[in-house]
């Protein structure tokens, strides 16, 4: 499947050094042997939430691997990566239990739902990859998570809160 960042991106996009405090499980001060498994799984973490996020708006395997080049979509990758980084160290997290790449990683995430969306586009979209399906309509997303019901004492009334 599509591979969206590595960890040389991440070390150029929050440095050498935090990286290390993030990883370095062996307190060797650098991030070899055994922290490599960390590294990998988390990588993994943030590869499988942008394939899911893209994949579920119907983008097929192939495209997926050719949006997987595009520098802006790797740049989010990398910041859901980092998320995932800051938030497996407990002592850098905040009272609402947030790691200190939190917001970074929220907003890639809202950006990548944008780009599924067809809201915002990728400079892969119209070439390799070819164009996003959802955006002309071509895909059905299903039904809805939660359906909220109506009130069975009133047929055709909508329930309290106004849905």
């Amino acid at each position: 499947m599509a591979n969206w960042t590595s960890l040389e991106e991440l070390i150029r996009k929050i440095t050498r050094r935090r990286v290390v405090e993030l990883f370095d499980d062996n307190g060797d001060g650098d991030i070899t042997g055994s922290d490599a498994g960390v590294i990998d799984e988390t990588i993994a973490a943030a590869n499988d939430e942008v394939t899911s996020i893209m994949f579920r708006k119907g983008f097929d395997a192939g495209a997926l691997n050719e949006l997987s080049e595009d520098a802006s979509l790797r740049r989010y990758a990398t910041s859901i990566f980092a998320q995932h980084a800051g938030e497996r160290r407990l002592e850098f997290m905040n009272d609402d239990g947030e790691g200190p790449f939190h917001g970074m990683g929220e907003r890639a995430r809202a950006a990548l739902v944008k780009m599924s969306m067809g809201e915002l586009r990728s400079k892969k979209e119209g070439t390799g990859a070819g164009e996003n399906p959802i955006v002309g309509g071509d895909v059905n997303l299903g039904e809805p998570v939660f359906v909220i019901s109506r009130d069975p004492r009133y047929p055709g009334k909508v329930g309290p809160g106004g849905f």
